[in-house]
């Protein structure tokens, strides 16, 4: 009985320590890895949700953004030297946009939600000549 008890709490503290700082994965989503320089997001922590941001060259040639996911929980932020790699939990239907836009080489960056905001809007892609028309 005190051997069982014993293992118990071992395996007890090992789980905690496994998962100390992260949360758990919400049904419905893919995890998906960040690496992002640590200034733009010094300020996101596991808890947090976000938005992620797209920006590249268009067919133009003038540089574009689009937000390709919002509201996005952030599970781990685990810090790399001078940078930080964020652990998202991606929505399966979405987890392609974020494909695509690591395939496309642009940059990603991320924007912090205030807690309460959980409103998903459909966002024109900005540019310098629609910002300043």
């Amino acid at each position: 009985m005190k051997r069982s008890l014993l293992a118990a709490i071992v395996l007890g503290l090992a789980a905690a320590a496994a998962s100390a700082g992260r949360l758990s994965l919400p049904p419905g989503t893919s995890a998906v890895a960040l690496k992002l320089d640590a200034l733009k997001c010094r300020y996101v922590d596991p808890g947090d949700r976000v938005d992620v941001l797209f920006t590249y060259i268009a067919a133009d040639k003038e540089w574009a953004t689009d937000t390709v996911l919002q509201d996005i929980l952030v599970l781990d932020a685990k810090p790399l030297a001078d940078q930080v790699e964020l652990t998202l939990a991606v929505p399966r239907r979405a987890a392609d946009a974020y494909a695509l836009a690591v395939k496309k080489g642009g940059i990603l960056t991320v924007a912090a939600r205030a807690p309460s905001d959980h409103e998903i809007r459909t966002l024109e892609t900005a540019s310098f000549r629609r910002l300043f028309r």
